[in-house]
């Protein structure tokens, strides 16, 4: 159970890096900032905007790939700008 949660704890919080460098980067905003802003909102909102952030980029990588390689090279590109 302790690994469980430990785990659990881990995702939440590799996610909500994932999410806050996204819109720090998007929004011209400090990533510290960004994180405490999203761990004083209610979990219920957080994991939603959290989650919306992760199916825009998984949104955008399976439209890159179904335009070939060109629309997957213009993806990688522009994923490797926003996590430079």
């Amino acid at each position: 159970m302790k690994v469980t949660c430990s785990l659990c704890v881990t995702v939440e919080r590799t996610v909500f890096q994932v999410c806050a460098h996204v819109l720090s980067r998007l929004l011209g905003c400090d990533i510290s900032d960004e994180l405490d802003r999203l761990n004083q909102m209610p979990k219920s909102r957080s994991y939603f905007e959290a989650f919306c952030v992760l199916a825009v980029l998984f949104a955008l990588a399976f439209v890159g790939a179904s335009f070939g390689v060109w629309g997957l090279f213009v993806y990688l590109a522009t994923m490797f700008l926003v996590f430079k």
